[in-house]
């Protein structure tokens, strides 16, 4: 998985592993073999959760504003996430997206998950 963030214009590999492919859903670990993704993918909708330390589900939908929750030692967190592009073909899924605190921009960013079988 690729991250890119558009306000620092830096580009990351973020994850680098094995999920498993599942219809419109993959699920992985992060690095630290602890942290669970799961990322649902339709044509217009991305849903991503991750499981850890750091809780998150965030929805993104296009042309609407969506929300971000997070749960953290710190408390919970709901945040506005707007949902700029969604491309899903067979080999990679991509959403760019903007997470707002209020009127704040505190994300802006463009994930790239590419998907190949292995034998």
């Amino acid at each position: 998985m690729y991250r890119r963030d558009l306000l620092a214009n830096q580009q990351e590999l973020f994850v680098d592993t094995v999920g498993i492919l599942k219809n419109d859903q993959l699920s992985y670990f992060e690095n630290d073999r602890k942290t669970k993704h799961v990322i649902t993918f339709k044509d217009d909708s991305v849903v991503m959760e991750r499981h850890g330390d750091t809780a998150s589900f965030t929805t993104l939908c296009m042309n609407v504003t969506n929300e971000c929750l997070i749960h953290s030692e710190y408390g919970d967190m709901v945040l506005h996430a707007e949902t700029e592009n969604i491309t899903k073909t067979k080999d990679k899924w991509i959403v760019t997206y903007r997470i707002l605190s209020g009127e704040e921009l505190v994300l802006y960013q463009t994930i790239t998950w590419e998907l190949s079988q292995q034998n």
